[in-house]
């Protein structure tokens, strides 16, 4: 380097020259006095400069040494111990709860800085660095010190800039911070900190900062930056020349003795400065959290106040002096000790929803499914940005679909589904939807289209809108969601074709279009898809051929095409669905022949072509199907025989193929078909006689083998048919007597008729000697004893007469003491735009008020949203009171369309207004209008099984229903009055009435705790099985459901309610819910729950630990009864009547 002054006055030049050194890498400056004077003193003082610089050395050295050995034992003596018991250690584990691992991996790698002066003694800069992180509302930030030459630091403020920005940016009210030299605004110095813009002097820097959320809090935290900045490292990073090079000290190679001390001495005020600060912060941070949880439980008891009605005492546990996060039922809470969850499900909780929720600022999941609660959910909840999870899915919440629930910008799963929501979906619904994954709004009363903005969701698998009124068409590119893969709109108003689109969705699972307008061609190039298992789109207007089908997915289990408008054949590529459980052609143009190969499709349990052109003889390789339970190919052009092959199909349920032109005898092969319920062979051309193995099918329900061409007589083996519910033999050859067998004369003549040689009752052709029908000789003569049966015919008519006069009008007394019917009705739903009302009211007992004006009094309140006692599959149950102290349950139906006409329900509800059972909740009256269904019954004092079973938290104590300790003696009687009940309903009742929705909450408990079953005979109300069954576990998760239900592999039948039953005594055993959730990704089957302890012989893990005095044998035996009712194959399940017969063996102590 050299300096010169210009001729001319220039700036004076200042040179550079490196050269190569004796002494080491390091560089000597030199200017040109230097190189002058050099040789001259290089002989005089070279020899007394390295003596004295030698002996200085190792001074500096060995001070440095002993400061260095003092220093480590008394921290290995004394102060590591205490601080590593005290501090270290439970600072670690508070370290590892809260961070995340990329924060813990960066204060891992920013450890190497920590002894920089030992690993590298000649570093002319020594930092400490370190990073921590506070929990969310109490957002803290450290950074305290710097690493090797501002590497380091620079990195860590790289990495959490921007995070940090954006967080800022986000709440700058929420931000307060220290600023280090009072140079900029909030944000400047933020960037100052991150950046580690320090200032150049003095050499020790000491920086404060802390950034906290809520100023209140104020500055809890310190980060110190301490060390020795050398001035090349300054100068480069700042730009800034503190002092020239030309003055530069050639002589300081290495680094000074003060150098060294002050560099230790920094790293010791930097390590002792972070160590304060972070003890410290630990402690404020505590502070704050405990601030915050006492916050958390007001609001909570607050919202706990605003409940009108808790009927099962579910908030009892929130109080102020409670655990919020241990005691609190339904609650849990984060690692930090905040609310996460907030889970009150099946409650019954009545009123408004508090919007003091609100103020829960770590809430992730809010699930109020199965409450009573009203009103909308509050403009509040905004604020809730935290919220993963919405699910306040049947309550009784109206009006329209809040928008800012589409400002929910963490919103993962969204189910507002069975509420009664109006309007149309706000497009707003959709606005920050990026992390959204599920949304379900069905079983509402929404209009309108589904809006476009739907596609913007780019992390959205599934959506279900069914069950609502939307028209329009599907949204255009809906596939341009990368990840869709449910699709769920049945039983709307949807239109449109949307075959083109829906080939796009790679991704699908399960497409559900059932029950829309949509035409064209139907979309069958989804059953490509490698993941499809669910392809549903019955009843449209879809029509075209169905097209080849290469390489049908494995995965397809259900294709549900029915009544649509499809022609062509059925493609021989379908026989290629190798996992398929359930085909479904029925009722569309199709013609061809059955496919080919359906022997390969070994899973299948469900065949329906009915109702088609198809033409062909039945394959005999439909024997091969070990799995069918249903073959429905009626309506069609069929020849040929009926297969014997069909024999083999060992659990076949259902066997329909009449409307068609088959010939041959009747199988007599089928009597292998032991568990056959449905046999319908009738207009067909079959010849032949009855064969009387028939009569060994004890479990046929529906037999019809009429308009054919049998001949011979009706074998007497029919004796053993007695589950018949529908038998029909009319319209061929038959002859000889009827045989006197009760359960086929039973179905009157009409199921005989139009059989010439046929006689003996119920039909009025008598039989001759031979056993024929008689037919006289002289048709001019009459005979004395022809004679005498017409004056007999006439007495016996005219005392007929007689009867019938007196039975009507006892009927018509009896029908004015307890029948009403009332065309104008006070409920004011029904009240048309001219002001009348309109409607018609039936009462079936005569202990409920007959004037109008009671009931104009009495209904006031009847659908008051406050006396809504309970909520079922079908509608709202509400209690109504009249003077007198008179009070009854009123269902209001939500049927969507599945009651056909007035005189279908009047029909049905009638009918079992009728049935009187010691066990049955009796049906009491109804009221039919064109907007309103209701169904009136008994009221039960005691509520539910399910409500005394599992939502009573203090059992031995009185409630406003009584005494709610369910001892095992109650239990066992519960179980066996309900056993009665439904062997009532499926053996005493003709034709059988089914339940199909028996459950713990449809079991009521009298004053005296006996079983009243209620909601039987309803099933042509029940909805139509949900395809939101996306997996078999969703199938078994249903709880009550039997699988073969679940998957629409069969009609129902009376083995669905064994297993449902099986399922109650399961419980009543266990004192277990159907189906729980122990944790966020488990769920506990309790079939499998209990057969697993059983296998493993721990039975008595299974029983209910409220149970007191019980004989073990007992509940184990009830237990085993329980799983066998609940067995997968239906055959293996016993009837109902025998179940009561093994329950009262058991009471009397012969279980085995």
């Amino acid at each position: 380097m050299t300096y010169s002054n210009g001729v001319d006055g220039t700036v004076p030049e200042l040179k550079l020259r490196v050269e190569d050194s004796e002494n080491g890498d390091y560089v000597k400056l030199r200017g040109r006095s230097d190189e002058e004077e050099e040789g001259s003193s290089a002989e005089s003082s070279g020899c007394s400069i390295g003596s004295v610089t030698s002996v200085w050395f190792w001074v500096k050295l060995i001070s440095l040494v002993v400061c260095l050995v003092s220093l480590a034992f008394v921290v290995i003596k004394w102060i590591g111990p205490f601080l590593i018991e005290k501090e270290l250690i439970p600072f670690i584990n508070w370290v590892r709860s809260t961070f995340s691992i990329p924060v813990l991996g960066l204060l891992l790698f920013a450890s190497v800085a920590l002894f920089p002066s030992i690993l590298l003694p000649s570093s002319p800069s020594m930092w400490m660095a370190g990073l921590t992180f506070g929990y969310g509302k109490g957002f803290l930030l450290i950074l305290s010190a710097a690493s090797i030459g501002v590497t380091l630091p620079f990195l860590i403020g790289h990495l959490f800039l921007h995070k940090m920005q954006e967080w800022l940016k986000k709440y700058p009210k929420k931000a307060a911070i220290l600023r280090a030299a009072g140079e900029g605004t909030w944000f400047h110095q933020f960037q100052a900190v991150t950046l580690i813009r320090v200032s150049p002097f003095p050499y020790i820097i000491y920086n404060y900062c802390a950034l906290a959320t809520g100023v209140h809090y104020g500055p809890y935290i310190l980060g110190s930056l301490v060390g020795m900045v050398p001035e090349i490292f300054v100068s480069i990073y700042t730009g800034i020349m503190l002092r020239t090079l030309a003055v530069a000290s050639d002589t300081r190679h290495t680094l000074s003795v003060v150098e060294i001390v002050v560099n230790v001495l920094g790293f010791c005020v930097t390590a002792s400065a972070t160590i304060v600060c972070t003890i410290y912060a630990k402690k404020k941070l505590s502070a704050m959290q405990s601030e915050d949880t006492f916050n958390e439980r007001d609001i909570l008891l607050q919202f706990k106040d605003s409940i009108s009605d808790d009927p099962y005492n579910s908030l009892a546990s929130w109080v102020s002096d409670g655990d919020l996060c241990n005691s609190f039922n339904g609650v849990t809470c984060n690692p930090q000790g905040f609310v996460d969850k907030i889970v009150l499900w099946n409650t019954s909780l009545a009123g408004t929803l508090a919007p003091g929720l609100s103020n829960l600022k770590f809430v992730r999941v809010l699930t109020l499914f199965g409450n009573r609660f009203t009103g909308n959910l509050p403009l509040d909840y905004s604020k809730l940005q935290t919220l993963w999870t919405i699910n306040v899915s049947s309550n009784a919440l109206s009006g329209p679909i809040p928008e800012f629930i589409g400002e929910l910008s963490s919103l993962r799963f969204l189910d507002l589904s069975k509420n009664g929501f109006t309007g149309e979906i706000p497009v707003s619904l959709f606005k920050f939807c990026d992390k959204t994954k599920f949304v379900s709004l069905s079983h509402n009363n929404l209009s309108g289209s589904i809006p476009a903005a739907i596609v913007n969701c780019n992390s959205l698998v599934g959506f279900d809108f069914s069950y609502n009124n939307l028209k329009g068409v599907l949204p255009p590119r809906i596939c341009d969601i990368p990840v869709l893969e449910y699709i769920l709109v049945r039983n709307n108003l949807l239109s449109g074709d949307v075959s083109e689109e829906i080939k796009k969705c790679q991704r699908l699972i399960l497409v559900d279009f059932g029950s829309n307008l949509f035409h064209g061609l139907a979309p069958f190039e989804v059953l490509t898809f490698k993941n499809i298992t669910y392809f549903n789109v019955s009843w449209n207007r879809f029509g075209g051929e169905i097209g080849e089908i290469v390489d049908c997915s494995e995965s397809l289990e259900f294709l549900d095409a029915s009544s649509n408008e499809l022609t062509g054949r059925i493609p021989n590529g379908v026989v290629g669905c190798k996992s398929l459980k359930l085909l479904d052609f029925e009722s569309n143009k199709l013609n061809g022949s059955i496919p080919g190969g359906i022997e390969k499709m070994e899973t299948l349990s469900v065949i329906r072509l009915g109702n088609n052109s198809i033409d062909g003889e039945i394959p005999r390789e439909i024997g091969s199907l070990e799995f069918l339970q249903v073959l429905n190919l009626h309506n069609l052009n069929l020849i040929g025989e009926v297969p014997e092959d069909i024999s083999n199909c060992r659990v076949l349920l259902e066997l329909d193929v009449s409307g068609n032109n088959l010939e041959g005898e009747v199988p007599r092969k089928l009597l292998n078909l032991t568990n056959l319920e449905i046999l319908d062979l009738h207009r067909n051309r079959l010849n032949g006689s009855i064969p009387p193995e028939l009569g060994n099918l004890s479990r046929i329900q529906f037999l019809d083998l009429s308009q054919n061409s049998l001949s011979g007589s009706i074998p007497s083996s029919l004796e053993n048919l007695n589950a018949l519910t529908h038998f029909n033999v009319s319209y061929n050859n038959l002859s000889g007597i009827i045989p006197p067998v009760p359960v086929i004369q039973a179905f009157g003549s009409s199921a005989f008729s139009n059989n010439p040689f046929l006689c003996g009752d119920p039909l009025v052709t008598p039989c001759n000697s031979r056993g024929a029908a008689a037919k006289s000789r002289n048709s001019n003569a009459l005979s004395i004893s022809v004679i005498i049966v017409i004056i007999a015919a006439a007495i016996i008519l005219f005392g007929v007469c007689i009867v019938l006069a007196l039975n009507l009008r006892a009927r018509k007394r009896r029908k004015d003491e307890e029948i009403l019917t009332v065309e104008t009705t006070p409920l004011a739903s029904s009240i048309d735009s001219s002001g009348v009302i309109i409607g018609k009211l039936v009462l079936f007992s005569k202990n409920l008020p007959s004037k109008y004006e009671d009931w104009e009094a009495g209904t006031k309140a009847l659908l008051d949203k406050e006396n809504i006692i309970g909520m079922g599959s079908i509608g709202s149950v509400y209690r109504a009171s009249f003077e007198g102290g008179v009070s009854i349950a009123v269902k209001k139906l939500e049927t969507l369309g599945r009651i056909r006409n007035q005189e279908e329900f009047e029909q049905e509800i009638g009918r079992l207004g009728g049935l009187q059972h010691p066990n049955l909740s009796s049906f009491q009256g109804y009221y039919f209008s064109s907007t309103m269904q209701l169904i009136f019954s008994e009221f039960v004092p005691n509520g539910s099984l399910y409500d005394n079973l599992h939502l009573r938290i203090f059992p031995g104590t009185s409630s406003s229903h009584g005494n709610t300790d369910l001892n095992w003696h109650r239990r066992f009687q519960i179980a066996l009055g309900t056993a009665k009940a439904l062997s009532f309903l499926h053996n005493d009742c003709k034709p059988a009435i089914l339940h199909l929705n028996v459950k713990s909450t449809n079991i009521l408990l009298d004053e005296r705790y006996e079983a009243k079953l209620s909601d039987y005979g309803l099933e042509k109300f029940l909805p139509v099985m949900d395809s939101f069954g996306l997996t078999k576990k969703f199938h078994n998760a249903v709880g009550y459901i039997a699988p073969e239900l679940a998957q629409q592999s069969l009609r129902a039948s009376e083995k669905c309610d064994v297993y449902s039953y099986g399922v109650v005594l399961l419980e009543l055993v266990t004192g277990r819910k159907p189906v729980e959730s122990p944790s966020e990704n488990q769920v506990l089957i309790l079939r499998d729950y209990v057969r697993d302890l059983l296998e493993t012989g721990s039975a008595s893990d299974c029983f209910d630990r409220r149970l007191r005095e019980f004989e073990e044998n007992e509940l184990i035996q009830v237990m085993k009864l329980g799983l066998l009712c609940t067995s997968e194959n239906p055959l293996k399940r016993p009837s109902m009547a025998e179940v009561v017969q093994v329950l009262e063996s058991i009471r009397n102590g012969f279980g085995s």
